[in-house]
Order: structure tokens, then C-alpha cells, then sequence
């Protein structure tokens, strides 16, 4: 990785050892990376804990920690915990090819709490830190993000208790999706909005100027009252009813304004 810059301290080289990792990235001013790992040899295991916080502004600080096991090019993540805002997701899984490529993924994803509005700055700023330490034009890379600059398949389930965006929440949401090279594809989204339902599915796509983006979103028995409120809530005028809808949604780039 160009433009980052490490700082490693070890501790103890007796089995298991403690290792300390700090990075500043340059593409990102004031930003740091926090690393602190439990190292066992012997069992191939690493418990660590890692903190991102960017310092331009953007509000995105990532907190996570876990346990991963490696053996035979084969990553295990046994129990991983990723925080943000009131964001939290839960992650198990493996990952083939470590040492070559394609990588290849698959996860089972829990989560009590996916805020959308917290997770897009997130997004913005790993877009930034791909584009600048993976995919330098003027030093002769290629244009775009980390999924558009890595070699990777990914297939995962997903469960989330909530889903927030705005004003409204999305519950007991069951969902698949996959990722491979550039596209995230997002299918099989079932989900309760008051008392009605929701179908989804959709496509996140890097690699171009800005990310693109588009969803197709089917509504059963949505009160709209509730969801009108939630979505414009400058709105003045009077609705009312349950209805059944279908909608869709396309756009570009990784600002709330822009959806």
C-alpha cells in the first residue's frame, strides 16, 4: 500500500505474543489505524482489536475486534465484531486463497442495529483510501475502489434485526448477496415495515467516477402515513391508506443527498 505510513511494536517472543500496529494514512489527513493482536503460533490463531478514526470530517470511526485462525491458504474468522455509531455487525466465515487469488468469501452477517446514514461516510472514505494507496492514476493505476481494485468473490448471509434510514425502520431483515470484482449485488431482501412487508433487491457498482447504484424495492400492505412522514417529513399534505407499491431507486455517489 502506497501513502501509508507503519508503526509496529512487538511484545514478548514468547508463544503467544502481543503485537501493536499503528498507521496514519496520508490519503486521509489526521485519519489513524489502531492494531492490537494476540499472536499464537502454535493454535494459528490472532485475537486482535483494531480502531479506524479519519480526521477530515467525515464522521466515520470503525471499532472492531475478533478472533481468526489461519491454515492450508485459508482464513477463518471465528468471531469478528465491527462497531460504528449504533451500527454493529457480527461476522463468521472463511476466505480461500489468502495468499493468491481470486479471494474467495463466505460469510454469515447478524446484526441488532444497520444505520445506513452512519455506514455511507464509511464507505466514502474506503473508497478514497483504495483509489489513493491501490489505484493512483498519475502512477499509473487504475481509476476506482477497493472492490474494483481487488481480486474477490464474496457469497454471504445476511440477518438484521433493524435497518434505519432517515425515519424509517426496516425489521427482522433476511437477505443474500455476493460480490465479485467491481459489483455488489444485493438479492432475496425480505423484511417488515410496520405492518407490511418489503422485497428488495439491488446492485452497488465501483470502478467509475462515482459509485452507481440501483435498487428495486416491492411494498405490501405499507400504511402511508407512516412511511410519507418517515421519508418527507417536510411534506404538508394529507395521505392516508395501506397500499401495495414498487419502486425504484438509482443514483451515484456516497453522500445522503445523493440517494
Amino acid at each position: 500500500f502506497k501513502h501509508i505510513n507503519f508503526s509496529v511494536s512487538v511484545y514478548s517472543l514468547l508463544s503467544p505474543f502481543s503485537l501493536v500496529l499503528s498507521a496514519q494514512v496520508a490519503a486521509i489527513p489526521l485519519s489513524r489505524v489502531t492494531l492490537n493482536a494476540l499472536v499464537d503460533p502454535l493454535r494459528r490463531e490472532i485475537g486482535a482489536t483494531m480502531k479506524f478514526q479519519e480526521g477530515r470530517g467525515d464522521n466515520c470511526r470503525i471499532d472492531i475486534n475478533g478472533t481468526v485462525a489461519l491454515g492450508n491458504h485459508l482464513l477463518t474468522i471465528k468471531d469478528l465484531k465491527a462497531v460504528t455509531g449504533d451500527s454493529t455487525l457480527f461476522v463468521t466465515g472463511t476466505v480461500q486463497n489468502c495468499f493468491s487469488s481470486p479471494l474467495i468469501g463466505r460469510f454469515n452477517i447478524n446484526s441488532p442495529s444497520f444505520v445506513i446514514g452512519e455506514i455511507l461516510p464509511c464507505l466514502k472514505v474506503f473508497r478514497d483510501i483504495g483509489k489513493t494507496n491501490l489505484g493512483d492514476e498519475e502512477d499509473g493505476g487504475e481509476e476506482g475502489g477497493l472492490l474494483h481494485l481487488l481480486d474477490i468473490k464474496v457469497d454471504a448471509d445476511l440477518s438484521f434485526d433493524h435497518i434505519t434510514y432517515k425515519n424509517v425502520n426496516i425489521s427482522n431483515v433476511e437477505a443474500s448477496c455476493e460480490i465479485s470484482k467491481d459489483v455488489f449485488k444485493l438479492s432475496s431482501l425480505e423484511g417488515d415495515l410496520g405492518d407490511g412487508s418489503i422485497q428488495l433487491n439491488g446492485f452497488f457498482r465501483e470502478g467509475t467516477t462515482e459509485p452507481e447504484y440501483g435498487f428495486s424495492l416491492t411494498g405490501k400492505e405499507l400504511n402511508l402515513v407512516s412511511l410519507v412522514s418517515a421519508l418527507f417529513p417536510e411534506f404538508e399534505g394529507e395521505v392516508g391508506g395501506i397500499t401495495d407499491l414498487t419502486f425504484e431507486l438509482t443514483g451515484s455517489g456516497t453522500t445522503k443527498e445523493s440517494l
